[in-house]
């Protein structure tokens, strides 16, 4: 997925990136942003994705990457790296601001869980456990012992008619 703006001195706003399996992509599985310096990004949320052992090319572009955006919210996400790459990245020679980044779960094969951003501060509530998939690669559903079940957002409020991946109610955590 891109979501950008090309068009030098334009702004693209308010997008939404929500209930996506994003999965074995070479490059990121969704860039957020602009790869020119006078055009901008606004206002997208990136919410309930999973993302699952993308970036695998010659570039880790991590799961999520960034391109001068701005306001940008990533929240109750679950992002599974392949070992040793990373989940969240700034892209070099880009600028980001405000990106609010909070409540994803991260995860890799090898249980290892340092190094999961570039020239990104973080996240803040961050769930660094094993997601329990069903069958990862294949099911992306988690088990009734995930530590993704109540690890998102306890202040998240469903949006009018908001569903999850299955037409189901979205439910708070």
């Amino acid at each position: 997925f891109s979501v950008g703006c090309e068009i030098p001195n334009k702004t693209n706003n308010g997008n939404i990136i929500r209930n996506n399996v994003v999965y074995n992509c070479s490059l990121s599985g969704i860039f957020v942003g602009s790869n020119q310096s006078t055009s901008v990004v606004q206002n997208t949320q990136v919410t309930n994705n999973t993302f699952f052992k993308n970036g695998f090319g010659t570039y880790d572009n991590g799961q999520l990457a960034f391109q001068n955006n701005s306001g940008s919210i990533v929240k109750n996400n679950i992002f599974y790296p392949t070992n040793g790459r990373l989940a969240l990245v700034q892209m070099s020679g880009t600028t980001s601001s405000g990106p609010g980044i909070s409540y994803n779960l991260y995860y890799r094969d090898n249980g290892d869980v340092s190094n999961l951003y570039y020239n990104v501060n973080g996240d803040n509530n961050a769930v660094k456990q094993n997601p329990l998939f069903v069958s990862a690669g294949s099911n992306f559903h988690i088990q009734s012992s995930s530590p993704a079940i109540s690890g998102g957002d306890p202040g998240f409020s469903a949006g009018s008619g908001e569903t999850d991946m299955h037409g189901q109610a979205r439910v708070q955590n």
